[in-house]
């Protein structure tokens, strides 16, 4: 490509991104990208290009890699200040770092960002290329792509699979800026969760799981009638105190859990019964995760039912959804994972390093989260 090509595409990706980041800053680390990738860089773009058009080509990469620039940096910077900034951009070890996890996710391009839409359907945040849901969106594509792989039956498989359109649908809406709208996906993801988590420990009433989904069906009907069979089964059922019909039409196959009614005294027909349950039973993971998982249920519960309207920080609520989706995402990943015997890494990249080092980013963001910090911010951004 001649040199005045060139400078007519920096030109203009500095216009595209003007508002988004410090101009000179974005055209260095592009050269620093490209200079690390080499003659590899055609093989991460092999859709999109015009084969006669060596221009547009270049224009087409060159904008691609400026979109990560922006997104991983932009969230690398979110609480600092103005000095802080220009500061990192200054330090050439937080540049050679910057450039590497581009490359990353360019590797990953397939899987997440050549799925992206060009724009939000609603303005606000840009958050499409932050690294979290990035990787999330990458991971959500290839758990679909080992479910395609393996399509031999599995009692699992209907639970895998609607955990991840789950987390992928809650993904669209944050890339749409449809941020409230996210929340109760959020939550369904979450309970579906627990439950599979459950499950996994007692697969023994796995049957029983799916005798009790299709008697929900069956109550979704018409007049909302209950069958002989369950009507039979809520009569004895374990703890005759409870008397919540409707929580043991989507709870009532716990009782094919021995020990499970010894440990849950109260509720035990409900998501917080089962996590009770997890807390005392199992052993090989922290004991927090439960804790943190009834934290991020409730966080939802006022999107959920409509009594949160206004979304005040946005920033804030891209965080609670990516720590919430990052839980769901990543535990179903790894089921998915060890239950098909495929490998961890997508595409060579070592996902869940990238995402734990996204996660411990996003949770240390989230917890300099006060009105102080965030009106700091949207200042900022004015």
């Amino acid at each position: 490509m001649n040199e005045m090509v060139q400078k007519k595409i920096d030109e203009y990706l500095r216009s595209l991104f003007a508002k988004s980041i410090k101009q000179s800053f974005l055209i260095r680390m592009k050269y620093k990208a490209l200079e690390l990738l080499g003659d590899k860089v055609n093989t991460f773009f092999t859709a999109q290009r015009v084969p006669e058009d060596l221009a547009l080509n270049e224009f087409f990469i060159e904008y691609e890699i400026c979109k990560l620039i922006v997104g991983v940096h932009r969230s690398n910077i979110v609480f600092l200040t103005d000095d802080e900034k220009a500061k990192k951009e200054k330090d050439s070890s937080y540049c050679e770092q910057l450039a590497k996890d581009v490359i990353a996710n360019l590797k990953l391009r397939d899987y997440a960002g050549a799925f992206f839409r060009k724009s939000p359907l609603l303005s606000g945040e840009s958050f499409i290329y932050y690294p979290l849901p990035y990787h999330l969106f990458a991971v959500s594509t290839q758990i679909n792509n080992i479910l395609l792989a393996h399509p031999e039956t599995s009692e699992f498989r209907p639970l895998l699979v609607q955990m991840n359109n789950k987390g992928l649908a809650a993904l669209s809406l944050l890339e749409d800026n449809l941020l409230g709208s996210a929340y109760p996906i959020c939550r369904s993801a979450i309970e579906l969760f627990i439950k599979t988590f459950l499950l996994t420990m007692v697969p023994q009433v796995i049957n029983d799981y799916y005798k009790f989904e299709d008697f929900a069906v069956q109550n979704s009907y018409g007049e909302r009638t209950y069958q002989q069979e369950f009507n039979k089964l809520y009569k004895n059922r374990k703890n005759q105190k409870e008397h919540n019909k409707i929580e043991y039409l989507h709870f009532g196959w716990v009782d094919g859990i021995a020990d499970y009614h010894a440990i849950v005294r109260q509720k035990p027909y409900t998501i917080n019964g089962i996590q009770t349950y997890l807390r005392n039973k199992d052993d090989e993971d922290d004991p927090s995760l439960f804790d943190t998982f009834e934290k991020l249920f409730k966080m939802c519960h006022g999107y959920a039912h409509g009594n949160i309207f206004q979304l005040r920080y946005p920033l804030m609520q891209y965080l609670e959804i990516s720590i919430m989706l990052c839980y769901v995402l990543t535990n179903t990943y790894k089921m998915v994972c060890d239950h098909y015997d495929e490998p961890y890494t997508i595409n060579g990249v070592e996902i869940l390093t990238l995402i734990d080092r996204d996660w411990a980013h996003v949770r240390n963001q989230y917890d300099l989260c006060n009105v102080e910090n965030l009106n700091a911010y949207y200042k900022r951004k004015q």
